[in-house]
């Protein structure tokens, strides 16, 4: 039996910052950021939405994610400039404030274990606040565990009095896949259903974040991105040219066009699709993330 061992709020720190693009996708831009009061403990970037994201590391349960996070994210709005200039000196780059998606900008707290009051944090569709719980076992074996929550999602709007606050909420929002199946028709949603199914079931491994244009499912790193449109729907499978099995020839080289989603591979479906067949193309590009 693999027995789980103690560690420091440093330690966790540590070991997420040097794993930061591994875990989820992140490029790190600094640790002990300074900003109005607070001290973030580190600034990461996600390069897919162009947005920042604010990374906590928490020993015990004595805290408010919902307060904290609202705060931190707030700051960060007061400041959009200070951000900027942490992130242009070092990456060299020469961002400015419309290069940047502030909608998509959401904070991540990491800890052991989190109580059922943090947990109600998660339970609000336009709260961007995820959970993370980190265990550390003997052999130096580590998991990272995203909480989900159960309950349908409502708006924390009703929880705020703070009009800075109502502001917040107004404009950083989070995408829900709901957002891209309103207005889609009876017979896409299915089509997509169906493949939502059969994607999450690959492994426990498989996370659905919906983000902007599309909703991306991913390990490490996405492996397919699904456009729900009104008349089909359209996939990207990452991988690189020439390293796809398809016989049939189903998905397109799009290795020079350029496309929303990532990957050399985009695949059309707009009326009957012989799913098993497109959901084994798929199998492979989540066997080529892990």
């Amino acid at each position: 039996m693999i027995k789980e061992r103690q560690v420091s709020e440093k330690e966790i720190q540590n070991i997420t910052e040097n794993n930061l693009e591994k875990i989820f996708g992140l490029n790190k831009i600094a640790s002990q950021f300074s900003v109005e009061n607070f001290r973030i403990d580190t600034l990461a970037f996600n390069k897919e939405s162009n947005s920042f994201v604010i990374i906590e590391y928490k020993k015990g349960s004595n805290f408010s994610v919902i307060d904290q996070g609202i705060a931190y994210l707030q700051a960060m709005l007061n400041q959009r400039d200070k951000f900027l200039v942490e992130y242009n000196e070092t990456t060299g780059n020469s961002l400015k404030r419309h290069d940047m998606d502030w909608s998509q900008s959401k904070i991540i707290f990491i800890a052991e274990s989190f109580n059922a009051y943090q947990q109600s944090a998660i339970g609000f569709q336009n709260l961007p606040i995820e959970l993370w719980e980190i265990k550390f076992f003997e052999d130096d074996i580590i998991s990272y565990n995203r909480l989900i929550s159960s309950q349908k999602r409502q708006s924390a709007s009703f929880l705020v009095e703070n009009d800075k606050t109502k502001e917040l909420l107004k404009e950083i929002k989070p995408f829900v896949v709901e957002d891209h199946l309103r207005g889609k028709s009876e017979k896409f949603k299915e089509l997509f259903y169906v493949l939502q199914e059969k994607i999450k079931g690959l492994g426990s491994d498989v996370r659905e974040e919906p983000q902007k244009y599309y909703i991306a499912y991913k390990t490490n790193h996405n492996f397919v991105d699904i456009e729900i449109q009104q008349r089909s729907l359209k996939l990207w499978l990452n991988m690189g040219k020439g390293t796809l099995q398809d016989p049939k020839s189903f998905a397109r080289d799009v290795s020079v066009t350029g496309v929303r989603g990532n990957g050399d591979y985009e695949i059309k479906i707009s009326d009957e699709a012989p799913i098993p067949y497109v959901f084994g193309l798929i199998e492979q590009a989540y066997q080529k993330s892990k």
